[in-house]
């Protein structure tokens, strides 16, 4: 079973979804699983987040730290890339973590 792994991605200054993919996974993965690496902010001017996107344009999820929504799996992908933005008006870096297994 091939096993991918990215290193943390800041999007804090991200506000739209880039133009090409933060993360490509080389191979076509069965699962993937995206974590905030952020603890969370209990005043809301702090709290960290990210919307995920699967093709640029779409949302597939909308993810804030030290929450339920801090971590989400999804089963037989047909995606290799994940596109990341910033969710929210929190403050420093929200560092994201992507895994996959194919």
């Amino acid at each position: 079973m091939a096993v991918f792994a990215s290193d943390p991605i800041d999007v804090s200054a991200q506000v739209n979804y880039p133009a090409t993919p933060q993360v490509t996974i080389p191979f076509r993965p069965k699962t993937i699983a995206i974590t905030i690496e952020d603890k969370h902010e209990s005043d809301p001017a702090l709290m960290k987040g990210c919307v995920v996107s699967f093709d640029g344009v779409k949302n597939a999820a909308f993810m804030l730290a030290g929450n339920e929504s801090g971590a989400w799996v999804w089963e037989t992908q047909l995606y290799s890339v994940v596109y990341l933005k910033k969710y929210g008006d929190g403050g420093g870096a929200t560092r994201i973590r992507v895994s996959a297994e194919g």
